[in-house]
């Protein structure tokens, strides 16, 4: 019985632990994703599209001049070093200035 308190005493001290890190250096993830990833599309002339950050995930928005531009940050986004996943949300400069004649 003794053994069994210890362990689980043990497991809860090292998730109280775990749950600390991630809450510390959870922050600091994010941004330096935020940080890469903005680089990164700015250094390859994507200067119009606007990445965020949630853990690990990124959204990119802005309005792109084509579809090759649109696919192309999607890609790059994809490539930075610790994103998760990439949800595209670029429109196109045509289907912008289409709805704007609506």
């Amino acid at each position: 019985m003794n053994r069994l308190l210890i362990g689980l005493i043990g497991i809860l001290a090292l998730a109280a632990v775990a749950v600390l890190c991630v809450r510390t250096v959870g922050p600091d993830i994010e941004a330096d994703i935020a940080s890469r990833t903005q680089t990164a599309l700015a250094s390859a002339g994507f200067t119009w599209v606007t990445p965020t950050v949630d853990g690990r995930d990124v959204v990119l928005a802005g309005v792109a001049p084509d579809v090759q531009a649109r696919v192309g940050a999607s890609n790059l986004a994809r490539e930075v070093h610790g994103v998760r996943t990439v949800q595209n949300e670029l429109t196109l400069a045509s289907d912008s200035a289409r709805s704007r004649q609506d």
